[in-house]
């Protein structure tokens, strides 16, 4: 993914000491560009990139349509693909509630965002 503007990797490259520091945490790739609000030649989904940013993907399909053709997709999302790890728990939890589900061309071009309510996971004893 190309921009006129800088780079996550130039901000702590080339370091010191023969050590680099990666401070940019999750904002890499698209993460970066997306929290900046930054242009990009090819924003995810183009077909070129492989990360969310401030998303996550949990589900996606690519096909191709004629001018003004359309056509019903089913994309499954399940109460596992929203889980996030907690260590407290030591266990993958959803603490369940709306989410968010966006539909587009690319995280750039969202055209459709229903909302989504998903049951929490029951509540387990350790």
């Amino acid at each position: 993914m190309c921009t006129t503007g800088r780079h996550a990797v130039l901000l702590d490259f080339p370091g010191e000491n023969g050590t680099v520091r990666y401070s940019e945490g999750i904002h890499i790739g698209c993460r970066y560009y997306d929290a900046r609000d930054t242009a990009v030649d090819f924003p995810f989904g183009y077909g070129l990139s492989v990360e969310v940013p401030t998303r996550e993907l949990r589900a996606f399909t690519k096909i191709r349509l004629a001018p003004g053709e359309r056509r019903l997709l089913t994309l499954d999302v399940l109460r596992e693909d929203l889980r996030h790890f907690r260590h407290r728990a030591d266990a993958w939890v959803h603490k369940g509630g709306p989410a968010l589900v966006e539909a587009g061309s690319s995280s750039r071009d969202v055209r459709l965002v229903p909302r989504s309510i998903y049951p929490a996971d029951p509540p387990t004893c350790r």
